[in-house]
């Protein structure tokens, strides 16, 4: 499993620029719901995958792992159906997944980031990426949203968002703060 996160990411830090160059697109999904997809982001995720022939894939649990050159990481997995949202959503209650995550598929064709701040960055290939928008255009509004989410934070409580522009630029956005 290792060398599959190895494939498509370069770290797992939702907050980085954590795709390989490699990886032809990339979007943003804002919120989740916590470390797993709302029902209407897997619905898009499910026909996406199948769309290139994946019915199965991974949760890599992540929360912990920065440097995906290191050989001795252990990793804990779970298969998911990419068919069935409410085995899925089970990860949430029966499975120890409460924290940032990796959802990815078999062939590591294209992955899904969470991070602990209730976004997750999706990365694969242009086919799997028009399809994802296809079923699920709500991309847009939602980066939108994260943006206008981490400004208000930075104005009310002081966060520092100067990771933001770089991010938007790996998921090939323009940014000005």
């Amino acid at each position: 499993m290792l060398e599959k996160l190895r494939k498509l990411f370069v770290s797992c830090s939702p907050f980085d620029e954590p795709f390989q160059p490699s990886v032809e697109r990339r979007l943003l999904l804002y919120p989740t719901d916590g470390y797993i997809l709302t029902e209407q982001q897997f619905k898009a995720l499910s026909s996406a995958a199948a769309s290139l022939g994946d019915t199965t894939g991974y949760c890599v649990l992540t929360e912990r792992i920065h440097d995906l050159s290191d050989n001795d990481i252990d990793l804990i997995c779970y298969e998911i159906d990419l068919r069935d949202y409410g085995s899925y959503r089970k990860l949430s209650y029966s499975a120890p997944v409460v924290e940032e995550n990796v959802l990815i598929s078999d062939r590591a064709e294209w992955a899904v980031l969470f991070s602990t701040e209730f976004h997750a960055l999706v990365g694969g290939p242009k086919s799997f990426i028009e399809e994802f928008v296809r079923l699920y255009p709500e991309v847009d509004k939602e980066f939108d949203d994260f943006v206008k989410a981490w400004k208000a934070d930075a104005e009310r409580i002081g966060y520092d968002i100067s990771w933001l522009p770089k991010l938007a630029a790996h998921l090939h956005r323009n940014l000005d703060l």
